[in-house]
């Protein structure tokens, strides 16, 4: 009995002590193989993600020999860590040539304010050239995931371009995207531009007028039909000025929305030898004769003033009627093209940082939500043939198509 009772006491030592050899083994099995099944997920989780999301920024049109004409804005943003983008492969679109854009003039630049156009703000991240319909643009742009980056793709209009060429460019794949971190790719290709139409370049401009601004004093200049009076306030620049008002042929420019009212005028200065200022120190006042303009019978409430941007757009200005109502009046601090035109079904208005709405005449509306802006903004909403671009935080548009705009 005795005997018995340590045989089974054996037998269920033994039989444990299988049991426990068999567990270790199941769970040294277990290991191995979630180890080698999970290696993918975990990879996947240490390696970053460099996502690119772009839209079209180009115009319409674009004269030969216009340089940083924008094409397309890139948004780049990484899912952790950092990204280096090491270069990056654009294929020209349209039914141009590669010669119709200069020798590096393709090139990839760092948007510092968001504007989506290439101005003084602006880094220089890579430049290239059009070979075989390719263009590689190398650089060590980085991306950290707490700071997306925007860029500007923008291209130089040669001289010599091939007037109705048209031209574009894409990011056709994922693989024409390279970085130096071993980054995955994400976005939705291909990631193309419109095609823009390379016109003439426009005809030197005909000055009308000119006047000499020293030191203190104000000085106006006005137009040969004495239709413009452009006004230089005293201390505008800490530099003598040559003021300049010039008109110039308006096939040279994208066609104006409404019904132009005016030819296309340019104001501009000169301080050689010394620097020339870009914005004035006091904006120049400009006054526009309303029974000087053609045709005539046009309500003065639907008189616009629209300036050319750098990116080769016309937009509304901020423009009053003078007290007596014979004068459109408007301020500038930059040299400035501009135009009057009549706009019917047209809207612009300071709209507070409160929120409000623009209403249009034909029922388009523009709203700025509460809070997107620390001030009163500009709003202008005019008839357009295309819809109008992104504008970013608290701006919707409502039954484009319009051209719309806040400054």
């Amino acid at each position: 009995m005795k005997f018995n009772q340590d045989g089974d006491i054996v037998k269920r030592a033994i039989a444990a002590s299988w049991s426990r050899h068999a567990l270790r083994t199941a769970i040294i099995a277990l290991a191995v193989w979630f180890t080698s099944s999970a290696s993918p997920v975990a990879h996947a989780q240490i390696s970053n993600q460099l996502s690119i999301a772009g839209f079209t920024r180009a115009p319409a049109t674009a004269s030969a020999g216009t340089t940083d004409v924008p094409i397309l804005t890139l948004t780049l943003t990484t899912s952790a860590g950092v990204s280096g983008l090491s270069d990056l492969t654009l294929t020209r679109l349209g039914e141009g040539a590669d010669s119709d854009i200069t020798m590096t003039g393709v090139r990839l630049w760092l948007d510092a304010n968001g504007n989506g156009i290439v101005d003084g703000a602006d880094r220089l991240a890579a430049s290239g050239s059009l070979v075989g319909g390719h263009a590689i643009l190398k650089t060590d742009l980085r991306i950290d995931w707490f700071a997306p980056v925007q860029v500007i793709i923008a291209a130089d209009i040669a001289g010599t371009a091939a007037v109705n060429a048209t031209f574009g460019l894409a990011i056709d794949d994922r693989s024409d995207v390279r970085t130096n971190t071993d980054s995955v790719i994400a976005g939705s290709f291909p990631v193309a531009s419109e095609l823009l139409t390379i016109q003439a370049p426009p005809a030197p401009a005909e000055v009308e007028s000119q006047v000499a601004v020293t030191g203190n004093e104000a000085a106006s200049v006005t137009s040969q039909d004495g239709q413009i009076t452009a006004t230089v306030p005293p201390g505008a620049s800490p530099v003598d000025l040559t003021v300049s008002l010039a008109s110039t042929d308006p096939a040279a420019f994208p066609p104006r929305p409404g019904t132009p009212l005016s030819d296309v005028m340019i104001l501009e200065w000169d301080s050689a030898p010394n620097p020339e200022p870009e914005v004035l120190s006091s904006p120049i006042h400009v006054e526009i004769e309303i029974d000087r303009l053609f045709p005539s019978g046009v309500d003065p409430q639907d008189m616009q003033v629209l300036a050319l941007d750098e990116a080769g757009n016309w937009r509304a200005l901020p423009a009053t009627l003078s007290a007596d109502g014979l004068n459109i009046v408007f301020s500038i601090s930059v040299e400035t093209t501009f135009t009057i035109v009549g706009l019917t079904d047209a809207a612009s208005d300071f709209v507070p940082a409160g929120g409000s709405s623009v209403e249009s005449s034909n029922g388009v509306t523009a709203t700025v939500s509460s809070g997107a802006s620390d001030g009163p903004v500009f709003i202008s909403v005019t008839p357009s043939a295309t819809p109008a671009p992104n504008l970013g935080t608290g701006a919707d548009v409502v039954a484009p198509p319009i051209f719309f705009h806040q400054e």
